[in-house]
């Protein structure tokens, strides 16, 4: 099932051997990779850089070009253009696509999440809005690095975090609104550590133009949701925690 969130840093030796064995002996897919990488089944890549969608339009289909037309700055541009596949690949599910003409190429971009399907062939709404954000700006990584992450906070990525993963931070806000949303809030300190080791740069300074609070769990900011009530849903902006809740997508790391 497509979901849930672990960081895997590509450079990092581990002890636990049975898990890698198990990563390794899964069946890889193209669906979601990164520069031609190849993706284990759950993961997705994060290494955006800007989660600017300026130029996509939520009010329009992404298979028409009143939604994503060919001749923005988000395709044409190289520097940009992981925006437009990574949103895509959060909006669609994976076996979906949709193809844009750029001066007689076919570029395809592939679906890979499902967090919001409708927006293939219809609007996307408030709900959708929220949820595409909040999935780019969990992928949001200033470093320059690649790395895998492991989402969770949408039915279709799950609410059950792995086995000994730490909460890194829930990610909210609306990238679409005039305002430009950006928020999150953090785990603990020890998943701070752990996101410093991994290259993880948008919680450990300079926030990558986030507004960052405190722990998910504190001030009632987010509604804690799984099995263990330990997964930010919902959360709220704010210094008191009053704003409006919004669709929120947490992060989760792996330990090594």
């Amino acid at each position: 099932m497509i979901g849930s969130l672990a960081l895997l840093l590509t450079a990092c030796d581990t002890s636990d051997d049975a898990y890698w064995d198990e990563v390794d002996d899964l069946e890889l897919r193209g669906d979601g990779g990164d520069g031609g990488q190849i993706v284990p089944p759950g993961y997705i890549f994060n290494g955006l850089e800007n989660p600017n969608v300026t130029g996509i339009s939520a009010a329009n289909a992404l298979s028409t070009n009143e939604g994503m037309a060919p001749t923005i700055d988000l395709l044409t541009d190289a520097n940009k253009y992981k925006t437009a596949k990574y949103l895509v690949e959060c909006a669609l599910p994976a076996g979906q696509s949709v193809t844009k003409d750029l001066g007689g190429q076919s570029l395809v971009f592939n679906g890979h999440l499902g967090l919001a399907p409708e927006w293939k062939d219809g609007v996307c709404d408030q709900d959708c809005q929220e949820w595409v954000s909040a999935c780019l700006l969990a992928r949001t990584n200033t470093s320059g690095d690649t790395v895998l992450v492991y989402l969770k906070g949408h039915p279709a990525l799950g609410y059950e975090p792995p086995p000994g993963a730490l909460l890194e931070a829930g990610f909210w806000g609306n990238l679409f609104d005039d305002n430009d949303e950006k928020y999150l809030c953090k785990g603990s300190g020890h998943s701070v550590v752990e996101a410093i080791r991994s290259g993880r740069t948008c919680l450990t300074g300079g926030w990558c133009g986030f507004t960052a609070y405190s722990k998910c769990d504190q001030q009632e900011r987010c509604a804690m949701a799984g099995p263990n009530d330990d997964v930010p849903s919902d959360c709220q902006s704010g210094s008191q925690a009053q704003g409006p809740a919004q669709n929120t997508i947490s992060t989760w790391l792996l330990v090594q």
